[in-house]
């Protein structure tokens, strides 16, 4: 499955981190409101340091549900992030 943003993605980790298009927090209750799709803005778990905080425009997607719901979450926030990238 392709995203319309990066994602890291490191071996043995139950979490992925995805670069959002606009504001991690604007991503992430948007997502929510629209798509039912629950993840963390980035900045929520990242400490400023020199007035940079690097968890800004990120989101943390954590892969505790079943897989199927994971594709499913996955699918949904590939779709949101399409629509953002379109307009």
């Amino acid at each position: 499955m392709r995203f319309p943003f990066s994602a890291i993605i490191r071996p043995f980790r139950f979490y992925l981190w995805a670069r959002t298009p606009i504001a991690d927090t604007d991503f992430a209750c948007a997502l929510l409101e629209h798509y039912n799709v629950v993840v963390l803005p980035g900045s929520f778990l990242a400490s400023e340091v020199g007035g940079v905080n690097p968890g800004d425009n990120f989101i943390c997607i954590a892969l505790v549900a079943s897989l199927d719901e994971c594709l499913e979450a996955a699918r949904r926030t590939r779709q949101f992030a399409q629509q953002l990238n379109s307009s």
